[in-house]
This record gives structure tokens, sequence and C-alpha cells, in this order.
């Protein structure tokens, strides 16, 4: 299991409804000879209609099968790279189809992971040194040569920053937040102005920190309980803002909002007696989601932003016991999420298009996997990052949609 998980989460028949056609306008040589041209004329259309009525009937249900498959497109499972003997993945993000990383944790190393996809081709990359046990658990890039990393150094209990720049990564001293903290969570607007969150064990309370001006610093985040943490965070502008996570003392979601230059904690929903949220994603400042756990009814959650408020949607069956951990919208009407079936012990990937979620088949990757982390260039290219628990390392899906012919 992957450890953010651990830190706090009758049509059988065919009906003809026309007449046969008529034929009184035929001429006929004789009256006999009429019926019987008549006759086999009338089967003769009867045989015609009802082939080509078959063959509707056929191209439609081709067609259907066929739109369907595109709807879905193909998700396939890609070999990881050599890594160690045991890692696993959670982040995930990429500025093309053709450049992408991913981040993890490497348990044989008591390190890092990180993944670099160039052109077709999955790479380890060695990470900077840090300190003798530490992870990362979410990235996001702002274009193919600037971005960031955040983690957990258990060893100096504390997070983890690490900044890429012209291809080359270094890691950054994170300002002070107290004696034993981390973040889980990363987003950027610009290469100048960025968020991290994370959690806070000291103070029993969420993480907020600010890249501005070069610099990072840590934000005095809102009331929200005696005990809550924070998992992850979306910008889909500047001054426009989400960070989702946990309310121990209350057993239920954390929604904080940046609007006007401040943090304020957000009215939530009616979920269940026992919740919290861990991804969010917004495809713009109106339409967005957050994702997470039902603890209570042992599903995943799914909460929608639309119209200035939140409200929490139905999820789709998966199994009796299932959650979410990541989400990426690529507009309004188009987005997918991913989790952890822990009934079958498989990944989950979940799919809104036209106006509904709906659970999506995926390839077999082995008896023991989830996905903890997902993201889009466009509604035709993606990719799922996760942990494979019963081979000890990471998980790569691609997603790509089939292109049409004009």
């Amino acid at each position: 299991m992957l450890l953010k998980k651990v830190y706090f989460a009758d049509a059988n028949k065919l009906r003809w409804g026309g007449k046969q056609p008529a034929l009184k306008n035929r001429r006929i040589s004789s009256q006999r000879g009429a019926k019987k041209k008549i006759k086999g004329c009338a089967v003769d259309s009867w045989r015609i209609v009802l082939k080509n009525q078959i063959l509707i009937l056929f191209l439609s249900l081709i067609g259907l099968l066929f739109i369907n498959s595109l709807a879905y497109g193909q998700w396939t499972s890609v070999p990881p790279p050599s890594v160690s003997t045991d890692w696993f993945l959670y982040g995930v993000c990429f500025t093309s189809p053709s450049e992408g990383w991913a981040v993890g944790g490497n348990n044989a190393n008591r390190r890092a992971v990180l993944l670099r996809y160039s052109g077709s081709t999955w790479t380890s990359v060695p990470p900077p040194s840090v300190s003798t046990d530490w992870f990362l658990y979410d990235i996001h890039f702002t274009s193919s040569g600037e971005g960031w990393a955040v983690g957990g150094d258990d060893t100096n209990h504390r997070g983890v920053l690490l900044h890429c720049s012209g291809g080359a990564w270094t890691s950054v001293i994170p300002p002070s937040v107290s004696k034993n903290w981390g973040l889980g969570g990363v987003h950027f607007t610009s290469p100048s102005d960025g968020w991290a969150v994370g959690y806070d064990p000291i103070n029993r309370r969420g993480v907020l920190l600010r890249y501005f001006g070069g610099a990072w610093t840590s934000v005095i985040p809102p009331s929200v309980s005696a005990a809550w943490d924070l998992y992850g965070v979306h910008f889909p502008s500047a001054n426009e803002g989400w960070a989702v996570g946990r309310d121990v003392i209350n057993h239920r979601g954390v929604l904080l909002r940046y609007s006007g230059g401040a943090w304020t904690s957000v009215i939530i929903p009616s979920v269940s007696t026992n919740w919290h949220l861990r991804g969010v994603g917004f495809a713009s400042s109106s339409e967005g989601w957050a994702v997470g756990e039902d603890s209570a009814n042992r599903r995943g959650i799914l909460l929608r932003y639309s119209g200035g408020s939140w409200t929490s949607v139905p999820a789709p069956s998966v199994s009796k016991d299932w959650w979410l951990n990541g989400v990426r919208f690529t507009s309004s009407g188009e987005g997918w999420a991913v989790g952890r079936d822990s009934t079958n012990r498989a990944g989950v990937l979940l799919r809104y298009s036209g106006g509904a979620w709906t659970s999506v088949n995926f390839p077999s990757v082995s008896p023991d996997w989830e996905l903890g982390g997902v993201h889009f260039t466009s509604p035709t290219e993606g990719w799922a990052v996760g942990e494979d628990s019963s081979n000890h390392r990471g998980v790569l899906f691609r997603f790509v949609l089939p292109a049409t012919k004009s």
C-alpha cells in the first residue's frame, strides 16, 4: 500500500413499421402473370428490406461499440525501468505528450524515486542528496525545464523541496515550520508563483508553503479544528486555489480556499460519519472536483464545485471497499480519477464524460496493485502511476485515444 494512505487515508425480434411497397403503377402483360409478378416482387422486396434493416442494425451495433472504444480509449500497462528491489510511484506530471516526470519512494534505499519520460522512454534519474531516509509524493512542472517535487524527509523530520531547472535537480532547504512536518502536494501557476501543502503533527494542523519572489515561506493556515492535515492542492489561476485534506477531530474532509490573497476554511457538504479528501483538480476557477475516501461506507468520494458551492456526487459502483487518491480534468466535461480497490487488490480508474462518472476497465498488472496519481496533457493523452505491491515496483499506465479516420 502506498505510504500516503498510511500517514493519516424485446431486442431479439425485429419489428417492421412500414407497409409493403406499392406496385400498382407497374405495367403487366396479363392478369395471371401480373399476380405472379406482384407476388414475387413483394416477397423479394421484403427480403431486400429485411436484409437492409439487418445490415443497418449490424452497422449501428458496430458503430456503437466503436464509439464506446473511442470514448474510453486504450489504457496500457507500460513496463517500468529498473530502480531497485522495492519501490513505488505516487505523483506524475507531463508538460507535453513526449515530456514528463513521475516521483515516488525507494523502500530498498530509503530515498526518493525520479523517473523521466522523454521521447518514448522512461528512465530512472538519480535524485540529489537530501538525507538517509526521504521520499517524494507529488510533482508539478510549468514547462519542460522548470518544476518542483515535494515529499518528506524522515531523517530530519521535515518537508522536502526539489527544484528542477534546465534539466538538473537540486535540493532546496525548506523554511522552518515545526520539529516534525512533511509535504504531500504542490502546484504552480508560473515558474515564480506556487504552493505546497502538507502535515504538521507537532502543531496538529496542515502546512501551507508559498513560493514567490524566488523563495519559500511558511504561511499560517486558517483555523479548522484541533487536529487536521492537508494532502492536495490545485490553483486554476494565480489568485484562486484550493487545498484538501482531513479533519481528524470531526472525521471529515477539509476544504481550504485561496482567494483575495488569503486562505479560508470552506463549509463542506455532508458525506458520512467518517471521510476525508486526498486529491483536487480544477478545469477553471468555477469548475472543479475533489476526491477521497468514505471510510464509513468503504467507497470513494466525489465532490463537485460548480456555481460557487460544493456538492457530493454519488460514485459509480466499483466494489465493497475502494477509495480515490487523485483526479485530473482537461476540461469541465472531461476528467479522470484514480485510486485503490481493496476488495480486488487492484487500481481504480474512473472517467467523467457526458456529465457522468463511470468505472473503466484496465489492463491486468499483478495480484496486488493500486494507482496514486494521474495527469493528462489533453483528452487524448495521459498517464497514471502507482504501486505494484506483488512485484515491489512502480506502476505506469498510459492512455491514448485512437485517432479517427477522416
